[in-house]
């Protein structure tokens, strides 16, 4: 049994049912409660490191403002969680409100198993009054239309080890830096005497590391926009390729090399000079840091300097027993309230240009760390706009595995990059034709 923490009432454990992910109910038996309540099921899966707790003392507040609910949550593992919700879903027994993955959200629109909110959300006193970055707001749309409401969005930056520099003489160039930046640090941050690298190479492993680099150096997807050509095998994205095997082959400044010492230290123990991680890495290993460390946002590559970044969703299902009443916990979270204890107990970062909320998200930090990070995301990253939220489209996983196979031939057994790609986009476009 887990307890709650220090401030909740001691009764209140009686109103939350979790359901971990071998389907065992914990049920608590209500003593002195209304019985005319409407359980709320919300599915959900093993985040990081949360546990049915952090669940319960986030779910509480809204629980306590609305008496007539009770929540059920269903935690499944990372592996079977997408899996479970199908089974769910196909038995006619679905949850009132499940949480669904970026990846997902193209299939299951698809499929017609997400209801379509739009009008909630567009009446919605709380969805109207809530500060949301646009490009928040752009993750559970889907062809315009409202899927969901978002949650634990994330983007991609780079940290750097500002330390490490200084003992390099190097300087690290600002906001406004360059890929032809990246190859100098590189050349001059790898050192083979201390076995420290550069970074890693972001895209030899295929996924949306390499996706990314494919959307900056040329301004689109490895396919079209109206998901039917494959693009793979265009100059810039083949320029793109040359740029990452020059910084591994050449400059030796990325693991992967041939003769390339083991990669036995990670950034954080002083094995990279930079890395690029989720956003969140910057509050969620904060206590790994043993050196000053500044975040920077992606380098201006031919087609722009956007990040990368997804968020995944709380959607209703069209069959869910309960909407009205999954409705009111869905716009309950993205109130001001509803983030503040998101931000508190699952340690999800903000989702509007809340001071006081990324002064909480990042006060694992010294005060002066944190004013910093803070200042980073809501002037320089953020709100400066800097973001791409991925959209997915149905072919996604196939065309991942092909192009990471051909990848990994390219960064793994050094084969010319032109003929992979140019071998992975008529196997892309063979799965594009068969969509049609």
């Amino acid at each position: 049994m887990f307890r709650p923490k220090v401030g909740v009432r001691d009764g209140s454990v009686q109103r939350l049912w979790l359901v971990v992910s071998l389907v065992v109910l914990i049920t608590i038996a209500g003593v002195g409660l209304a019985s005319a309540k409407t359980t709320v099921q919300l599915a959900t899966y093993a985040m990081g490191g949360l546990q049915a707790e952090d669940w319960w003392n986030m779910l509480w507040p809204f629980m306590e403002a609305n008496p007539d609910i009770d929540v059920a949550v269903q935690i499944y593992s990372f592996g079977e969680y997408n899996e479970k919700l199908m089974v769910q879903i196909a038995a006619g027994v679905p949850p009132d409100l499940m949480q669904v993955w970026a990846q997902y959200k193209p299939k299951y629109v698809e499929m017609g198993i997400l209801r379509d909110i739009t009008a909630e959300w567009e009446s919605s006193r709380v969805a109207r009054s809530a500060r949301l970055y646009p490009f928040v707001i752009d993750a559970p749309k889907s062809e315009g239309r409202m899927y969901g409401v978002p949650f634990d969005f994330n983007s991609m930056v780079w940290f750097v080890n500002l330390e490490y520099l200084s003992e390099k003489g190097v300087v690290f160039p600002g906001n406004d830096w360059t890929v032809e930046d990246l190859r100098a640090l590189a050349r001059k941050l790898v050192d083979p005497v201390k076995q420290v690298y550069a970074t890693y190479n972001e895209v030899a492993r295929g996924g949306t590391h390499a996706l990314q680099w494919t959307q900056l150096w040329t301004g689109h997807d490895w396919i079209s926009d109206d998901r039917k050509t494959a693009l793979v095998d265009t100059p810039a994205n083949i320029e793109m390729l040359e740029f990452w095997n020059d910084l591994q082959n050449n400059l030796n400044a990325t693991p992967g090399w041939p003769g390339a010492w083991a990669l036995s230290r990670d950034f954080y123990a002083g094995g990279l000079a930079m890395q690029v991680g989720w956003l969140s890495y910057g509050a969620a290993f904060a206590d790994r840091l043993t050196f000053d460390m500044c975040i920077r946002d992606r380098p201006k590559a031919p087609a722009g300097q956007l990040a990368f970044a997804q968020g995944h969703m709380f959607s209703i299902p069209v069959d869910a027993p309960n909407p009205e009443e999954a409705w009111r916990l869905a716009e309950w979270l993205i109130s001001h309230e509803g983030q503040r204890v998101i931000v508190r107990e699952l340690k999800c970062h903000p989702l509007g240009p809340y001071t006081d909320l990324w002064n909480e998200y990042f006060q694992v930090h010294t005060p002066e760390k944190r004013n910093y990070a803070r200042d980073f995301v809501m002037r320089d990253f953020y709100g400066r706009n800097l973001i791409r939220t991925m959209d997915y489209w149905n072919t996604y996983p196939e065309v991942n595995t092909i192009m990471t196979e051909h990848l990994g031939n390219i960064f793994t057994r050094q084969a010319p990059v032109g003929n992979e790609m140019r071998n992975a986009a008529v196997r892309i476009q063979q799965i594009l034709d068969g969509q049609s």
